[in-house]
């Protein structure tokens, strides 16, 4: 059996070349970028602990319901705290675990009250308040099971949004809180760490 050539009449030839470059470039077209940078703490000094191994332990489910918004932000709290602990703590030994617990990452929309009467027509309220929470701790356990040292460390941020807000406001106010409240948890975590488990730090 022979195989014949599909032949293409000279007046469909070039709308379908231009049919398919247009499908070439929408398949290699890439997805649309957030303008939202990228948190990270590598510019900070990494943190070398006389350990094995670091590991990173997510207590905290986010409830992915009213009134926790966690789950809708861009950053949210808990993805911050683990690239923290990924940036910044470093496994420097040969035995024994730390452990990076992070214990709470909520972010809770509280609705305010606005003015009332007359003056609430003339006045652009405040319409809700965000409450962000950080609280992790960070254990040292020797292989067998025990406990060496445990420190727990935590950060606590609120901001509010005005009742004009777009969602791309909204969506820059939850980013600033959730970069404020973690850069409040890196300060607090850095100073407990080299006050309470300084003996098995090692830079």
């Amino acid at each position: 059996m022979s195989l014949s050539r599909l032949s293409v009449p000279p007046w469909i030839a070039p709308g379908l070349a231009l049919a398919l470059a247009f499908v070439t470039t929408a398949c290699n077209t890439p997805p649309p970028q957030t303008d939202f940078p990228e948190i990270t703490y590598k510019h900070r000094p990494a943190i070398r602990f006389d350990v094995g191994e670091v590991v990173v332990e997510r207590v905290y489910v986010p409830p992915l319901d009213k009134p926790n918004v966690d789950h809708l932000m861009p950053n949210p709290p808990v993805v911050l705290a683990i690239r923290w602990a990924q940036d910044r703590l470093v496994a420097n030994g040969q035995a024994d675990q730390l452990v990076y617990r992070i214990i709470d990452a909520s972010v809770v929309e509280i609705e305010l009250q606005g003015e009332s009467g007359l003056q609430g027509v003339f006045t652009v309220s405040q319409s809700e308040r965000y409450n962000a929470r950080l609280a992790v701790e960070v254990e040292l356990v020797e292989d067998d099971g025990f406990s060496r040292s445990i420190v727990k460390a935590e950060a606590e941020r609120s901001i509010t949004i005005p009742e004009d807000a777009s969602v791309h406001d909204r969506e820059q106010i939850w980013f600033k809180l959730s970069e404020m409240v973690m850069n409040d948890l890196d300060a607090e975590l850095e100073k407990s760490l080299y006050q309470h488990m300084a003996a098995h730090i090692v830079n």
